[in-house]
């Protein structure tokens, strides 16, 4: 029962961030459910399709269909294909197979992917309309995020599928979608400036919390100084008192009872005087301590910063931002 309801949870979950993501998005989501295998590898890469493709029957070839045939279909062969997103024309999208399960959509590479069908004829020729651009975009920012994946990992299904249809003795190439008319570069161009706002926002937050400990470390280090000042004052004081007590002469006549006074008030003295010196040592530790500490601090703070630059350059430098 536990277990249901932990798969409830995860679906249901999914679902609820999905209708989040897309409230601000002039797009509907759509369950379908489908299910597919229990997931046992973790997702290392998103797959993108089209819908069309090469076909040995010229009437076939590149006929992207509309969502609802394209559901059907998958629904009517779900023992042997399925995937996990279909995104229509107009931006609306529908899920069929839950992210933890996995969808036969791409030969050999199901187990650690994840599959998003794009109605489109995949042909080169067909554009993909804005809105369906913007919904993919969405859904994979979230993705990425989700799974700590870059868009190195997103992958094409022409990329990954390398067989051949035999059409009268020619070989055709069985996958090559998404096709050429898909703007890898405006995906890459957004979800890496996503992905770069994001880390600098990481490292800038690491930045932010050890320059406010540096400043928590060097108060405190102001306090012990303050406070081994204070304890090497009172040894000097007590060691005056030491010295004093040493040089003192009684006549002979009180030279006894006195000599056995001054002896208790050294022995005090001293007492006090090795106790100051162990908090001395100890002191003198916490602030050699309090040093080092910010010495590393320092250094990691001058690393983030070169990372953060680093990150900035790159990403300018990629996309001339």
């Amino acid at each position: 029962m536990f277990v249901i309801f932990v798969k409830l949870l995860q679906y249901t979950t999914i679902a609820s961030i999905l209708m989040l993501l897309f409230a601000d998005v002039s797009a509907t989501v759509k369950d379908i459910p489908v299910t597919g295998n229990v997931r046992k590898a973790s997702i290392k890469q998103i797959v993108i399709h089209a819908t069309g493709g090469p076909d040995c029957n010229p009437a076939q070839r590149f006929q992207s269909g509309d969502l609802d045939s394209i559901v059907a279909h998958f629904l009517r062969n779900k023992k042997h294909i399925s995937i996990h997103y279909i995104i229509d024309r107009n931006g609306d999208l529908v899920r069929m197979v839950p992210e933890s399960q996995v969808a036969y959509h791409v030969r050999s590479h199901n187990m650690n992917s994840i599959g998003i069908e794009l109605i489109n004829h995949g042909d080169g020729q067909d554009p993909f309309p804005e809105p369906q651009i913007v919904t993919l975009i969405t859904l994979l920012r979230d993705m990425l995020m989700r799974y700590r994946l870059t868009v190195s990992d997103l992958k094409s299904h022409s990329e990954l599928d390398n067989s051949y249809l035999t059409c009268r003795k020619i070989k055709i190439k069985r996958k090559s979608d998404p096709g050429a008319a898909f703007p890898w570069q405006r995906l890459m161009r957004e979800l890496t400036q996503n992905t770069v706002d994001s880390t600098v926002a990481q490292y800038n937050a690491k930045i932010d919390a050890l320059q406010k400990l540096l400043r928590q470390w060097t108060q405190q280090e102001h306090r012990v100084r303050t406070h081994l000042s204070a304890v090497l004052n009172d040894q000097r004081d007590a060691e005056i008192a030491l010295n004093w007590n040493k040089q003192t002469s009684y006549n002979t006549q009180t030279i006894a009872l006195e000599n056995e006074q001054r002896d208790l008030r050294m022995a005090s003295i001293q007492e006090t005087i090795d106790q100051l010196k162990q908090r001395e040592t100890e002191l003198s530790l916490e602030i050699q301590g309090f040093i080092q500490v910010k010495m590393n601090a320092k250094t990691v703070l001058r690393q983030l910063r070169i990372q953060v630059h680093d990150a900035l350059t790159k990403n300018k430098k990629q996309f001339g931002f």
